[in-house]
């Protein structure tokens, strides 16, 4: 319909036609997007063409960068950060602390010699578990004849008489661990000034037994209840004794002697460590020590997998995941594990964790089968898919310590004299007091008595001093490195620098989709008002 011209009035322009370009055009001159509207109105045709060159560079360029900003998203990498944090205040506490770790400390004396020698050949049989060859025993001879020739064959090597292996074939590993571990351990603990044993640092439960497969390990501060400052005024002291007048034979085949010494988090064992510090009798040793907490992210960017909180082997970690998949392999192999693991209770079917080789189990299959598992875990070329296949720990507290070691004083020992006086009156006396009442882990269970003097005293005193350098904690966080928002910052950075655009005008360009569509698509036939200047006509849409 055209509209009446009256007198004095300007007739306004009018399209019979109109098309795809002429609606476009006149989008350019609406929309948001600066400069695009230069390309059709500038005065000159080499303006125009000018315009449009560096337009469609514009476009090019930006769609370059939001598809790779697109596929990185997609990608979802990861990266880290370390945070240095101070600590909060504690509740009940008037001042901020740090959580002082558990400290774990293995002899490398195993099995003390007063035990072996009460047990005739029972030293050759533990040397078998580091000496022999794994035995490969047929599973389809029922008479077990193959078993019994080779382990004849392999005993009498040794000169350990087959009367003597059939006395002990049926003990465990754990047995023997735990009846035969060195006499005495960590002998005395101080917080500061205080007595670890006293009530307001850690009471009776300042020392926990661990059987692993370092021996019969002591942990102090089990169960993580001991806050502490910077420096000397935080610093625990272990004074330990080595007895070295009762190494096995076995132990000294060793290159170095005393404790394996690790620090770690409470919820951790030494069983899952995969290194510690060797310290040996007559030095002082200082370890300065710093707390760093790991944050890692769950699914779909991270590894970690938050349903993961704790195994058999305490609080979950890459570690304690590899020391299951390892014992869930000799079950497999051979229904019985060398040692149990500290938390059965917390696994499915607790009861066959608790089920622990005997040395005839464990020498013709369980070592085996260890063997079998370390070779094909350490074997990187290995085909198939992975044998442990283990998540990154959503949160994992760990301690870093730097070590130094000094000559233990002569004078020092000497003032310790007296305890060790106290335990040999006790030993004679077969006096068997707790714990509470020693401060000490327990007495031998037999009657011998140490030949003390100042010098083997000397030779067998070891002190370990823990402390930490900052009560600061390093935090290391996984975070997605191009998250959404910075999916929708690139994007939108792009489009604003290089075409003068934002979400708007993408909202705008669908709308002159729709409306164009509708005009020249679905009412193309229809009849249409071209009274209406423009291209935002009312097409009811």
């Amino acid at each position: 319909m055209l509209l009446n011209n009256t007198e004095g009035e300007k007739t306004p322009q009018v399209r019979e036609k109109s098309g795809w370009y002429e609606d476009f055009k006149e989008f350019t001159t609406e929309t948001t997007s600066h400069g695009i509207k230069y390309v059709f109105h500038a005065a000159y045709r080499w303006v125009r063409i000018v315009y449009l060159i560096l337009y469609l560079m514009a476009v090019g360029y930006t769609m370059k960068i939001v598809i790779g900003s697109i596929v990185q998203y997609i990608e979802m990498e990861t990266g880290t950060r370390i945070e240095t944090l101070t600590l909060r205040q504690e509740e009940g506490m008037n001042q901020p602390a740090v959580t002082h770790p558990t400290v774990s400390l293995c002899p490398i004396n195993t099995v003390s010699q007063s035990y072996l020698n009460k047990h005739e050949g029972l030293d050759q049989i533990m040397s078998a578990f580091r000496t022999f060859k794994p035995l490969i025993i047929d599973p389809s001879d029922p008479a077990n004849v193959l078993k019994n020739n080779i382990t004849k064959q392999h005993f009498n090597d040794i000169n350990v008489t087959m009367d003597q292996w059939n006395k002990y074939k049926e003990m465990t590993y754990e047995e023997i661990i735990k009846h035969g571990k060195p006499r005495i351990g960590p002998m005395q603990c101080e917080h500061y000034i205080h007595k670890c044993h006293n009530e307001n640092v850690l009471g009776d439960k300042w020392l926990q037994e661990e059987i692993s497969l370092s021996g019969s390990c002591f942990r102090v501060n089990p169960e993580g209840a001991l806050y502490t400052q910077a420096g000397d005024y935080g610093m625990l002291r272990l004074f330990m004794f080595a007895d070295l007048a009762d190494y096995s034979d076995v132990a000294k085949k060793d290159p170095q002697y005393g404790w394996i010494v690790t620090f770690h988090d409470n919820g951790t064992y030494s069983s899952t460590a995969t290194s510690g510090f060797y310290m040996s009798p007559g030095n002082v040793y200082k370890a300065d020590l710093s707390k760093i907490e790991e944050q890692n992210i769950g699914p779909p960017a991270g590894s970690c997998n938050p349903h993961h909180t704790t195994n058999a082997y305490g609080t979950y970690s890459e570690n304690s995941c590899v020391a299951m998949c390892r014992d869930d392999y000799i079950l497999e192999k051979c229904g019985c594990l060398q040692f149990t693991p500290p938390h059965p209770e917390n696994v499915e079917e607790p009861d066959k964790y608790k089920k622990t080789c005997t040395l005839e189990q464990w020498l013709t299959c369980g070592q085996q089968a260890h063997k079998k598992f370390v070779d094909m875990f350490v074997d990187l070329e290995r085909e198939g898919e992975p044998l442990c296949d283990c998540d990154k720990a959503c949160k994992e507290i760990k301690y870093s310590a730097t070590i130094s070691s000094s000559q233990l004083s002569k004078y020092y020992a000497e003032s310790k004299l007296p305890l060790l006086h106290m335990v040999n009156r006790q030993i004679a006396e077969n006096e068997h007091r707790s714990l509470a009442d020693l401060n000490m882990p327990g007495l031998p269970v037999n009657n011998n008595t140490y030949n003390l003097t100042t010098e083997n005293v000397y030779e067998n005193i070891m002190v370990l001093e823990v402390l930490f350098t900052s009560i600061q904690v390093s935090q290391i966080d996984e975070y997605v490195k191009f998250d959404f928002n910075g999916l929708i910052g690139n994007i939108g950075g792009q489009m604003g620098m290089l075409l003068g655009a934002s979400a708007f005008t993408v909202i705008e360009f669908v709308h002159f989709l729709i409306k164009s569509c509708w005009r020249h698509c679905i009412t193309k036939n229809s009849r249409r008002d071209t009274a209406t200047v423009g291209y935002y006509r009312d097409d009811g849409i």
